[in-house]
């Protein structure tokens, strides 16, 4: 059994994957026997599957003989560089237990999502995952449990099970560094707080700032649209104060690259002039310039903890197993962020 977030869970190929460093798909081939993976691999697999006591769970893939075999997930931006890591994971997870996948771009558009769902429902679909989405009727969503597995990433619907990073400490953390720094005025940019991730990074910006004695200000505060510009419209409003921020929190990296953009255009210098930190880590935080400072979380072990959950709600049928599983988050700190000017030596 492995831990994790106060409950404990059935071991997953997930798991045998991260013991053995090798994929989830590499695992699923040396229990199902392939010729396909070296004899080195195969050992090693087997070995760990042996320490663990791990049985294999074959229960999702035979469970309803009449069903489609797919596996529904709704995301809000395929643009977005973080959704593809995460369904790198999901898809990897499912491919394993003889499952594909159907997505749906729904650039929150709740209707769109909607159709998108009946549509899946008529199809018969095994399970949905609902990623990032903004739920404003989850009767609907409880009634769809009763027919089809159902979990959701970053998004809180009672009832249903979800997995989610810890938002509140990530930002805590980022916050507290930039204080420790000597930053007092720290700009928070984001979108909709409709979503329970933004309000918990919300009110971890805001309590952070006032546990160290730092004043609130609504006007360091601005949401946007959930846009590919909107980090960059954003950031200039902030620039525009007649006292602007020496530091920005921006709430994902794509608003963090988009900040960038609209400090370059001012001529001003990161992080000589302003310091930015985003919040994802994904893989061009490392390659952009400066290298971004950001919350990394596990994204691509998101979508696996999600397909692993997903497989296991589709086997248990309509009995919930209401489960919320809470990865941790790390700051990295790179090159966009430094003590303000003022305090350099």
């Amino acid at each position: 059994m492995s831990k994790g977030n106060g409950y404990e869970k059935p071991l997953t190929l997930t798991d045998i994957a991260k013991q053995s460093g090798v994929s989830v798909s590499t695992v699923s081939r040396v229990i199902n026997g392939s010729d396909l993976i070296g004899k080195k691999t195969t050992e090693k697999v087997q070995k760990i599957i042996a320490k663990t006591n791990y049985i294999p769970n074959d229960i999702a893939r035979g469970l309803k003989k009449k069903a489609s075999g797919t596996i529904a997930l709704t995301i809000p931006d395929i643009l977005n560089p973080f959704y593809a890591e995460l369904i790198q994971g999901i898809e990897e997870v499912i491919n394993s237990y003889g499952y594909s996948l159907i997505l749906c771009n729904s650039n929150m558009n709740f209707d769109k999502e909607m159709q998108f769902i009946h549509q899946m429902v008529e199809k018969r679909a095994e399970g949905i995952i609902f990623l990032s989405t903004h739920i404003s009727n989850p009767d609907i969503i409880l009634k769809l449990r009763e027919k089809l597995g159902i979990v959701a990433i970053q998004t809180d619907i009672d009832g249903v099970d979800c997995v989610d990073a810890a938002n509140y400490a990530g930002i805590e953390e980022a916050i507290q560094y930039l204080i420790d720094l000597g930053h007092r005025k720290i700009g928070f940019i984001t979108s909709s707080l409709e979503l329970r991730g933004n309000n918990s990074r919300y009110n971890a910006y805001k309590d952070t700032l006032l546990k160290n004695g730092i004043a609130f200000k609504d006007e360091y505060v601005t949401i946007g649209k959930y846009q590919l510009n909107e980090g960059y419209l954003m950031t200039k409003k902030l620039l525009e104060l007649p006292d602007p921020p020496t530091a920005i929190q921006a709430n994902n990296d794509n608003f963090a690259f988009g900040s960038i953009l609209a400090i370059m255009e001012r001529n001003l210098k990161i992080p000589e002039d302003i310091s930015i930190i985003g919040f994802d880590n994904i893989k061009m935080a490392e390659i952009s310039n400066p290298p971004l400072t950001t919350v990394s979380q596990p994204i691509y072990e998101m979508g696996c903890e999600a397909a692993e959950l997903l497989i296991q709600n589709i086997a248990h049928g309509p009995k919930k197993i209401n489960k919320k599983v809470v990865l941790p988050t790390k700051l990295v700190v790179r090159g966009s962020t430094a003590p303000p000017k003022a305090l350099k030596f």
